[in-house]
């Protein structure tokens, strides 16, 4: 049985990554085909060139190698490896995507004050290796190296700081009148729990929250234009209804239907090219370049002003002109 959980497991592995490398490598196909364009002049080592570059800085593709070779480790060493696997049920969710985006986001920050934080820990263990290496338990502070390992072992293991790993501030005889207090101790405490443990983790939370309030806040604004906005022609919805004196949900099912237009691509991408008119080919080059100049403009110039019909058909006209002019100079040029 458990050779047969094993096979199992080899097959879903090999069958989700080969899966997904066809769809990795069909995506970074279309998208090096569009950065060539269709022009003839592109040579085959630039295609191929440029295909393997855009391969190889596609982030998902390492973590799929990362996630087959985790699943290899586990089938033949142990299988500890299969929990990291768990961390797929994070890039499933989105919820969970933005809250790992929060602390990947600012990660040159956080990498920064990380640095910043070991930097003022060295400070201290000079400080305590200089001033207080009495204090601390014996043989813990015998250098300054094992004074900054224990520092930082110390630091966020003791409520208060690596302070209460030392010995007390005061010391009491026989008579309470004798105790005698280490005033520099006592600064050298609170300031090390007030910049090691409260400062720097605030700062880091500080860093994350923003990020998160920052995507959450990204998220609700594409949200409110997708809702408040016409995806084709970008006009806000209280401007349609007022120019148009149709409804924002007409103008969205009979006017700007988006799904008519992604029709309108499969029915191209179906067609063959062979069979194409001028205006077909154009907003098919244009699909191709990620462009979406072919996508009808709004129709009004301002806020308050609305183009006039006659307008529109004369510049279609015009179009439509220098459309037969560019035929009729190629056909003559045969």
């Amino acid at each position: 049985s458990e050779m047969c959980i094993r096979d199992r497991l080899i097959v879903s592995i090999g069958i989700e990554f080969l899966a997904f490398l066809f769809k990795c490598m069909s995506a970074m196909y279309n998208k090096t085909k569009a950065e060539c364009g269709d022009s003839m002049r592109t040579s085959k080592s630039k295609f191929c060139f440029l295909f393997i570059k855009n391969l190889f800085l596609n982030k998902e593709l390492y973590y799929h190698l990362v996630i087959l070779a985790l699943g290899i480790l586990g089938v033949t060493l142990h299988p500890f490896f299969f929990a990291f696997h768990l961390i797929n049920v994070v890039l499933r969710n989105e919820k969970l995507k933005d809250v790992l985006q929060a602390f990947l986001g600012p990660l040159a920050e956080i990498i920064l004050t990380f640095l910043f934080f070991f930097i003022l820990v060295y400070v201290f263990a000079v400080m305590g290796y200089t001033f207080y290496a009495d204090m601390y338990p014996e043989y813990t502070c015998y250098s300054l190296f094992s004074c900054f390992i224990i520092t930082l072992d110390q630091c966020f293991k003791r409520n208060g700081g690596y302070g209460a790993f030392l010995d007390d501030v005061y010391a009491i005889d026989d008579k309470p009148e004798s105790a005698t207090f280490n005033v520099g101790r006592v600064i050298f405490d609170q300031a090390s729990n007030f910049i090691l443990l409260i400062l720097i983790a605030q700062i880091l939370a500080g860093l994350i929250i923003d990020k998160f309030g920052e995507l959450r806040e990204n998220a609700e604004n594409m949200e409110e234009d997708i809702k408040s906005n016409c995806i084709v022609c970008g006009e806000k919805s209280d401007v349609i209804e007022r120019k148009t004196g149709e409804t924002f949900e007409q103008h969205k099912e009979e006017r700007h239907n988006i799904w008519q237009y992604l029709l309108y691509i499969g029915y191209l991408r179906a067609k063959p090219k062979e069979e194409y008119n001028i205006l077909q080919e154009t907003i098919y080059k244009l699909f191709k370049k990620r462009s979406i100049a072919w996508l009808p403009y709004s129709l009004w110039k301002g806020k308050d002003k609305v183009i006039d019909s006659e307008d529109i058909n004369k510049k279609l006209d015009e179009i439509k002109g220098t459309l037969e002019k560019q035929v009729s100079k190629q056909c003559n040029d045969k």
